[in-house]
C-alpha cells in the first residue's frame, strides 16, 4: 500500500511512501528518509498506487495524532482562510510530535495526604506537608520537596495516596438568572446551537460553566473552554482544579512542547476530558467533544494575525457544527458581530444583568480632562478610597513612560528609522523602544535631528502615571500591572498575591488587567485617554474602546459590601460615546450597529484585507494592484498605503475586497493572485479582519 504524508520541516508538498503494516491509518505519525535523513511525517491519505518510484517508510511509531475528522476540518479552515492546508498542519502539530523519536506520554495524576503522623526531617518537608493539607498535588510538584525514594517511601507508608480522576462531589450553586440559562442550554439535548451569554462583569458566567461541564463529564464527553490571554490561566485552572482534578489539561505557548504533545495526546485519547487553552487550543484533536465554550469570546487575541490568521472562536464554533455539540460564548461585552448573529436569528441569547452577589454594577461618571494627567474629582476620590482601606484600579493602556520625544527646538518627533511609528521612553527598561518592530534606540542628550534642543518626554504611559500618582498621594503603594512589569507566571501569580490581599494600593494597569479577572478589593475604578479612539481611522476603535471600558469599570466593586465607583476621563464629555456608555452594553451595540449601516461596513457587509510588503513601496503597489486585478471594481478599494505605513523596515499597502455575503466573498476571493514566491514580497489575506492598520 501506498501512503501521501507531509514531511514535518520538509517542503510544502505532499509525498507518497510505501508500506507493508497493515495497522497504519491516516493521522499516523511515522518516520520516513527523506533527503539523506530520517524524518518524521504525518499520513494524510492512503492508496493504492502512485507514478512515482517510491520508498519505504521507516519502522513506526504506532502513534495517532489526527483522527481523519480532524484533518478534514484543518481542510476546511485552510480553505475558508485560503492558506495551504499542508502549512496549517506545519504550524499547528505540536512540535515535540515534529521533532522527538521517543513518545511516553504519563497520564496526570494527584496526590492527596491521608497520614500526617509523618517525622519530618527538614524544613522543605515541612513546606510540603502544609501545601498537601491545603490541596492536592502532582507527583512533579511533590518532588521539587523530596527525593523519589522519599517519594516512593511515602506512598508504601500510606502518607499520600493518588486520586482518583473523577468529577468532584463539590455542589455548584446557582441563583436565578443563572440556572435559567444552565436549564435553557442543558435542554438542548447537547445538540449543535450558539448559547451567547451576556453577563455583566461578576455575574457568575464561570459557574454555569462549570456545571454544564460537570453534566457533560458524566456522559463520558470531553469539553473545551478557551480564554484570551495566558494570564488568566491560573485562576480559571485553580477553579476548574476543584471539580475536575486530574481530568485538567493545558495548552498555550507558555507549556514546554512534550507537555503541549502530553495533553494533545491524552486528549486524543480521551483520558483527558478537559482542555483549557488559548486559540491554539482550538486545534486539539478530541475523541468525544462534548461542548466547546470560549470565555470572553468578544476578544481580540482569538484572531491570530501573523504567519497563517484565522480566528479561533469561528473555527470552535465550526468544529462544535461537525461534532454536533453545543457552544456556549460568553461575554459581559460581546462582539458586534456575534450580537448581530443573535439578532439575525443565528445564535441563541441570554442575558444576566445582576452580579453572582447582587453587588450593583457602577454607572460611569464623565470627567472633563484638565492639564494635570488626572483631574482633581478623581484624584480625590482615590485618596478617598485608600484611607477606606480599599483599592483602587488607574486603568491606562499605554505601557511605558512616555509615548511621544519631541524636540523643544526643531520640533521634530523622534521616530522609529524601520517603522512610521513614534517611539516610546520606558523607564523601568530604561530604553526607547519601537512597538512595532521592537527596535531599541539609544537615549540621546541632543536632539538627532537638529543637534541643538532636547527631547521633552510627551504623552503617558503607566510608567508616568505612576510616577503622578507618587507625588500626588506619597506614601501609597502602587503596583503596574502591564506586560513590561510580568514577565512570567512567577511574576504575575505574586502580584496577583498582592491584590488578592486587599491591602489598599493603587494598581495601574493595561488591557492586560481590564479582562477576566476577580479582584474583590478593587471598589474605584479610574479609566484615562478615552479620546483616542475618537481620533482613530479604524472603524472599529469605538467599539474595542466600549468593551474596554465595559470590561475595566467590572473591576471595581466585586465585593459582597462593596459599593463600586467608575470614572472617566475625556477631553470630549459631550461625545454621543458617553450617552451610550453610561447605558445599556446591547444599548451601546444597537448604537453602533446604526452607524455601522449607514455607512455599508461590517456585519453589514463581508470583507477582507490583502496586504504586500515590501521594501520598496511602488513594486508593493504593483503587487497590491496585480493580486486584485480579477476583481470587479464594484467589490475591492485600494491599493492604498495601510494606516501604520512601514514596520520593520517594509513598506505596507493594502487593499479590501467586499462583498454581500460569505458565499459570495469567497467566490471573489479565488480570483486573489498570489504572488510568486520570487518577488520576495510578504503577502497575506485576512478574512474578515479584526482591525485595519
Amino acid at each position: 500500500m501506498i501512503c501521501e504524508v507531509i514531511v514535518f520541516k520538509g517542503p510544502n508538498l505532499i509525498f507518497d511512501y510505501n508500506f507493508f503494516d497493515a495497522n497504519i491509518i491516516i493521522g499516523d505519525l511515522i518516520s520516513v528518509p527523506f533527503n539523506g535523513k530520517d524524518m518524521n511525517a504525518l499520513v494524510i491519505n492512503i492508496k493504492k498506487t502512485s507514478k512515482h518510484k517510491l520508498k519505504d517508510i521507516n519502522p513506526t511509531f504506532n502513534l495517532n495524532i489526527l483522527s481523519t475528522d480532524d484533518i478534514s476540518n484543518i481542510k476546511w479552515i485552510s480553505s475558508y482562510y485560503h492558506y495551504s492546508y499542508i502549512l496549517f498542519i506545519q504550524q499547528t502539530v505540536p512540535a515535540y510530535f515534529k521533532n522527538s523519536l521517543v513518545f511516553n506520554f504519563p497520564k496526570q495524576v494527584f496526590y492527596k495526604l491521608i497520614n500526617e503522623n509523618i517525622k519530618l526531617n527538614n524544613p522543605k518537608q515541612e513546606e510540603l506537608l502544609i501545601s498537601l493539607k491545603e490541596q492536592t498535588l502532582e507527583k512533579k510538584d511533590i518532588l521539587k520537596k523530596i527525593s523519589n525514594r522519599r517519594f516512593e517511601i511515602w506512598l508504601e507508608n500510606k502518607i499520600i495516596s493518588p486520586l482518583q480522576s473523577l468529577p468532584s462531589k463539590n455542589f455548584i450553586t446557582l441563583n436565578k438568572q443563572q440556572n435559567h440559562i444552565y436549564e435553557k442550554i442543558s435542554k438542548t439535548n447537547n445538540a449543535f446551537g450558539v448559547h451567547l451569554i451576556n453577563g455583566i462583569t461578576g455575574s457568575g458566567k464561570t459557574q454555569i460553566y462549570i456545571k454544564l461541564l460537570k453534566e457533560l463529564i458524566k456522559e463520558n464527553k470531553q469539553g473545551m473552554l478557551l480564554i484570551p490571554e495566558i494570564n488568566l490561566t491560573p485562576q480559571i485552572k485553580n477553579e476548574l482544579l476543584i471539580h475536575f482534578k486530574g481530568m485538567v489539561g493545558v495548552i498555550n505557548s507558555s507549556i514546554s512542547d512534550k507537555e503541549k504533545a502530553r495533553v494533545w495526546h491524552l486528549t486524543k485519547n480521551g483520558e483527558i476530558k478537559l482542555v483549557l487553552g488559548t486559540r491554539s487550543a482550538v486545534f486539539t484533536p478530541f475523541k468525544n467533544l462534548g461542548m466547546v465554550i470560549i470565555d470572553e469570546e468578544h476578544d481580540s487575541s482569538y484572531k491570530q494575525t501573523e504567519r497563517f490568521i484565522y480566528h479561533a472562536r469561528n473555527y470552535a464554533i465550526k468544529i462544535a457544527q461537525l461534532n454536533k455539540c453545543p457552544v456556549i460564548l460568553g461575554s459581559a461585552t460581546p462582539s458586534l458581530e456575534s450580537y448581530y448573529n443573535y439578532i439575525s436569528g443565528k445564535y441563541n441569547f441570554y442575558s444576566i444583568n445582576e452580579r453572582f452577589n447582587n453587588t450593583k454594577a457602577p454607572v460611569p461618571i464623565i470627567v472633563h480632562k484638565e492639564k494635570k494627567l488626572i483631574s482633581e474629582q478623581i484624584l480625590n476620590e482615590i485618596r478617598d478610597t485608600l484611607n477606606n482601606n480599599q483599592q483602587v484600579l488607574v486603568f491606562k493602556n499605554r505601557r511605558g513612560f512616555a509615548t511621544l520625544l519631541k524636540c523643544n527646538s526643531c520640533h521634530e518627533i523622534y521616530k522609529c528609522q524601520k517603522c512610521s511609528k513614534n517611539l516610546s521612553y520606558h523607564k523601568k527598561l530604561n530604553q526607547i523602544i519601537c512597538h512595532s518592530c521592537l527596535t531599541n534606540y539609544k537615549i540621546l542628550s541632543q536632539c538627532n535631528s537638529c543637534n541643538l534642543g532636547t527631547y521633552l518626554m510627551l504623552g503617558s504611559g503607566t510608567e508616568k502615571i505612576e510616577d503622578f500618582l507618587k507625588k500626588e498621594i506619597p506614601n501609597t503603594k502602587i503596583v503596574i500591572f502591564d506586560s513590561d512589569h510580568i514577565k512570567n507566571k512567577n511574576e504575575l501569580q505574586n502580584i496577583l498575591k498582592e491584590l488578592n490581599s486587599k491591602v489598599p494600593m493603587i494598581v495601574v494597569g493595561t488591557q492586560m488587567l481590564a479582562t477576566g479577572h476577580n479582584f474583590k478589593g478593587i471598589n474605584l475604578a479610574c479609566i484615562l485617554d478615552i479620546d483616542t479612539a475618537f481620533l482613530s481611522q479604524d472603524y472599529k476603535a469605538i467599539e474595542k474602546t466600549g468593551q474596554l471600558i465595559f470590561q475595566a469599570s467590572g473591576r471595581a466593586g466585586r465585593d459582597k459590601d462593596a459599593t463600586g465607583k467608575v470614572y472617566l476621563q475625556s477631553e470630549y464629555p459631550q461625545h454621543d460615546f458617553f450617552t451610550f456608555i453610561k447605558k445599556d452594553y446591547c444599548e451601546f451595540l444597537n448604537w453602533i450597529l446604526t452607524q455601522r449601516k449607514e455607512n455599508n461596513l461590517p456585519p453589514y457587509i463581508e470583507d477582507a484585507l490583502i496586504t504586500v510588503s515590501h521594501t520598496n513601496i511602488n513594486y508593493a503597489f504593483k503587487i497590491c494592484k496585480e493580486s486584485i486585478k480579477d476583481i470587479p471594481e464594484a467589490n475591492k478599494m485600494g491599493p492604498y498605503p495601510a494606516i501604520i505605513e512601514k514596520i520593520d523596515d517594509k513598506f505596507r499597502v493594502q487593499s479590501v475586497i467586499k462583498a454581500q455575503n460569505k458565499i459570495l466573498l469567497h467566490q471573489i476571493l479565488k480570483k486573489v493572485v498570489s504572488p510568486q514566491k520570487s518577488t520576495a514580497c510578504r503577502f497575506t489575506l485576512d478574512v474578515h479582519p479584526t482591525d485595519n492598520l
